[in-house]
């Protein structure tokens, strides 16, 4: 859906054979990609004008976007497209789910207590429910046909009881779609944050932020640091001091708003806490979330686990809102927690690796180092002493736990002393162990390798550079949707690289000439755009070119070209796996006679 790996994947020539490979491909776009070029079936999608539903910038800022025309002809958006498809499916028997494939249509809910097991109810199953997005009342009902047959307006509502950090995104006391807002006022001290969008500028009231409102992270006593002083706020019959940023909640028992992150409340920790309270797994307070968001009524499923003199008691929903007064619980999935649970402070220490502290890392640090610079000494090859490294190590940057920050060199590094010193992180990711060691065996002897340093390119004619890339004001990703606008093909025809003038010179080329990139994935001929930037790295006092590579072309569209991510190396980083596209070793030089 939307996407277009063929060309905007590294080392695109890899993704194309695996595409090439598949039994069967179903892609759904607008327009006929590289990507669906390779497709057994092409479903016709429609575009962003032609659906509604949220989108999310860069600053976390959710905004609902409206429909402006009717899509054409066949074509439906992606959530009309995925449920039909999951009904079709399930109608022609292809998916089964466990409890069909065990026969169990309900289960009963226990709640342990003292060794024993308290039985609270039991609730049936309905695998298919929750994807029937049909029809829609009140601020769900639906715009057209299309929509009443696969609503964005419950899958939004399902969305907002489903994923907490989205949690907020519908309000569903005031059956508000907090998305929808266009408020463009700062708010006023009396309101919450109010103090804090007029002194910094903010706008509250314009779109939605998650988590909770909080337009700017790691804010908590914001007003605090700068301003010197914390507000009070009133709010959900309650006043509140405020030390920054404070985002909003909604208070289970007026329904109405209040500061979520406060000194002394937290509403992450006792999650597990409120779901024991309506049963093992119950969330949202035992609400029938999905009779809920297609009707909007409450309508309470669960029931309640208390203590009292000894006793261990089974209430309603109603006995258990005439005991606290929690009359609002089903609309949040966790407590709001009066107790001083936790600190605001960030924990840097990830849980993808474990490791000490700096204290028992640094002297494995520095023998993997000192180890590395070693082997490459003796060996002339940076592959061959990596390996060696992680056989004697037993693994790479052995007990790093992502604490403290290092410098780090990329994959392939134009200074192979720089590349001992800082080695690259590349190698605790088990897809780029397998690019270093050229597996499966499918792709060796294919060009698909890496250069760790500039000697691994000895064989290669031309002048060493770093590589970069990037995408075009004209030109937006891979190209799909910009290379099919007229206007804009037309306004840049064709890809190009940026070559510093310096370079240039020596290679005697001007603006407008053929050069051949060059890398251990292969070659490309493209034009040089001769700049007049400096674009050079000082790396250890020498002086390293650096060519810029446009990506946003390939062999489908209005307009056509080589493709810039046919040649740059197939290594991610080590957790989100983004591809090291920014700085990559090859080399340039003139074309000959085109």
């Amino acid at each position: 859906f939307g996407e277009n790996p063929a060309v905007t994947n590294p080392n695109a020539k890899i993704v194309m054979a695996g595409l090439a490979a598949l039994d069967l491909l179903v892609v759904s776009d607008i327009f006929e990609t590289e990507t669906s070029w390779f497709a057994d079936v092409l479903l016709p999608a429609a575009s962003f004008a032609e659906k509604e539903g949220t989108r999310t910038d860069g600053n976390r800022v959710i905004q609902w976007t409206y429909r402006a025309v009717s899509p054409r002809g066949d074509s439906r958006p992606d959530y009309w497209i995925v449920t039909k498809l999951y009904q079709h499916l399930r109608r022609a028997g292809a998916i089964q789910l466990p409890s069909e494939i065990a026969g169990v249509k309900s289960e009963k809910v226990k709640f342990s207590k003292a060794g024993r097991l308290v039985f609270i109810y039991e609730r049936p199953l309905r695998p298919d429910a929750s994807w029937d997005y049909s029809g829609g009342a009140g601020k769900s009902a639906p715009i057209s046909p299309i929509e009443a047959e696969a609503n964005p307006r419950i899958i939004n509502k399902e969305i907002n009881f489903t994923t907490l950090i989205y949690q907020g995104i519908y309000d569903p006391v005031r059956d508000e779609f907090t998305t929808m807002r266009r408020i463009a006022q700062l708010r006023r001290p009396s309101q919450i944050d109010g103090v804090f969008s007029q002194e910094f500028g903010v706008y509250k009231d314009w779109g939605w932020a998650w988590p909770m409102n909080v337009r700017l992270l790691y804010n908590y006593d914001s007003l605090k640091a700068v301003l010197g002083a914390t507000d009070k706020v009133y709010a959900a019959g309650k006043e509140w001091e405020v030390t920054g940023e404070a985002g909003e909640w909604i208070d289970e028992s007026t329904g109405e708003y209040k500061p979520a992150f406060i000194p002394g409340h937290n509403f992450w920790v006792p999650r597990g806490f409120k779901r024991r309270l309506s049963g093992v797994a119950d969330i949202f307070g035992g609400l029938d979330i999905i009779h809920f968001i297609k009707t909007g009524e409450v309508k309470i499923l669960g029931k309640f686990v208390i203590e009292e003199g000894g006793e261990t008691k089974v209430l309603t929903y109603d006995e258990f809102v005439a005991k606290t007064g929690w009359g609002y619980l089903w609309v949040n999935d966790t407590l709001y927690w009066d107790a001083d649970t936790t600190s605001f402070k960030a924990a840097l220490k990830r849980a993808f690796f474990s490791g000490g502290d700096w204290r028992s890392f640094k002297p494995s640090y520095q023998k993997m180092r000192d180890l590395l610079a070693q082997y490459y000494q003796q060996t002339g090859s940076l592959k061959e002493a990596t390996l060696k490294v992680i056989n004697e190590m037993g693994g790479w940057y052995k007990g790093y736990n992502f604490q403290w920050p290092i410098h780090t060199e990329p994959v392939e590094a134009p200074v192979p002393e720089l590349a001992t010193k800082y080695p690259t992180l590349a190698w605790l990711n088990p897809h780029n162990l397998l690019v270093l060691n050229d597996q499966p065996d499918v792709v060796k002897n294919r060009n698909a390798g890496v250069a760790l340093t500039p000697n691994d390119l000895k064989d290669v004619p031309g002048e060493v550079v770093v590589f970069t890339s990037n995408r075009l004001t004209e030109h937006f990703h891979s190209g799909s949707m910009s290379r099919n606008v007229p206007y804009l093909a037309e306004l840049v025809p064709e890809p190009f690289v940026y070559v510093p003038r310096k370079l240039a010179e020596k290679l005697g080329v001007m603006s407008g000439d053929y050069v051949d990139v060059i890398t251990l994935r292969g070659a490309l001929r493209m034009k040089a755009y001769v700049t007049d930037g400096e674009a050079y790295l000082n790396v250890d006092g020498r002086e390293i070119p650096v060519v810029n590579v446009v990506w946003a072309f390939s062999f489908e569209g209005y307009t056509t070209g080589p493709q810039g991510n046919f040649i740059n190396p197939d290594v991610g980083d080590v957790i989100t796996t983004i591809q090291e596209s920014k700085a990559w070793l090859g080399k340039i030089k003139k074309a000959e006679a085109v």
